[in-house]
């Protein structure tokens, strides 16, 4: 369950990041790719910090591999997705 808010929070934060402003100026063609890898870095510290009590009393173990990168596909889809509806 932790894992779960774990990933959802780094979504969010992701998502919140890339939200267009009322504002907007044009940027750099640079900045796309400084966002995806703040993206990518953010979730890669989520994941490795994220912890799973399986079964329930025992201790917290890390993400198995397999784990770690559904959550890591679920941020690069964001990212990608941002991407392409930026423009």
């Amino acid at each position: 369950m932790r894992v779960r808010i774990v990933a959802a929070g780094a979504l969010a934060v992701a998502l919140f990041a890339a939200a267009p402003s009322s504002a907007r100026t044009e940027k750099s063609p640079t900045e796309p790719a400084t966002v995806a890898l703040e993206w990518n870095a953010n979730a890669v510290a989520a994941v490795r910090a994220a912890r799973v009590m399986d079964p329930q009393g025992t201790a917290a173990r890390p993400l198995y591999q397999t784990e770690g990168l559904l959550y890591m596909s679920y941020v690069q889809a964001a990212v990608y997705d941002a991407a392409e509806k930026r423009w």
